[in-house]
């Protein structure tokens, strides 16, 4: 939960999704400023590492590992896709899919929604079939069902952000 709220608060600053209300509330930036936000969640991840500890060092790199892809995936959102996710809602704004289309393939979205959102819950996932004592076969398993659904909520999630920009009616689906 700390480190879903420090990428969370991260992945809505100006500078990334440019996300300004998170659960119906001001998103933490907007509330507390950009620098503070930012510490913050620097200061949360490595407190969240050590809460893993106990868990043993397979807890510890998976934690480490997924923290990494997170940040790549924010990297490759902001500076080599120039904003997949902030293109998606203009395309929905201009109520055309064309330029975004031309511009974003399904892989390369599939590749950005993995990283910035499958894998945490990948992780979800992992580490409590780690904190079961299960078998790696259950490990594996679970990381791979986290990442599933991870991916789910996201297309869910954007279809409904699809709603919010434009009334859209397929983003009704995501209900």
């Amino acid at each position: 939960e700390i480190s879903q709220s420090a990428s969370l608060s991260l992945d809505d600053l100006p500078s990334i999704d440019n996300d300004t209300v998170r659960r119906g509330q001001p998103s933490a930036w907007v509330k507390y400023g950009v620098g503070k936000v930012t510490i913050l969640s620097h200061i949360l991840m490595p407190h969240a590492q050590r809460m893993l500890e106990k868990y043993g060092p397979e807890a510890e790199r998976a934690f480490s590992r997924t923290w990494e892809e997170i940040a790549w995936g924010e990297f490759r959102d902001v500076f080599l896709t120039d904003g997949i996710l902030r293109g998606i809602k203009e395309a929905l704004a201009q109520e055309s899919l064309a330029p975004l289309t031309a511009a974003v393939s399904g892989k390369a979205y599939e590749a950005l929604i993995s990283a910035k959102t499958a894998s945490l819950f990948r992780l979800t996932c992992t580490l409590g079939a780690l904190s079961a004592h299960a078998s790696p076969q259950m490990v594996a398993a679970a990381g791979d069902y986290g990442h599933a659904c991870g991916v789910a909520f996201q297309i869910a999630d954007d279809l409904c952000d699809m709603q919010i920009v434009n009334n859209s009616p397929l983003a009704a689906l995501a209900r």
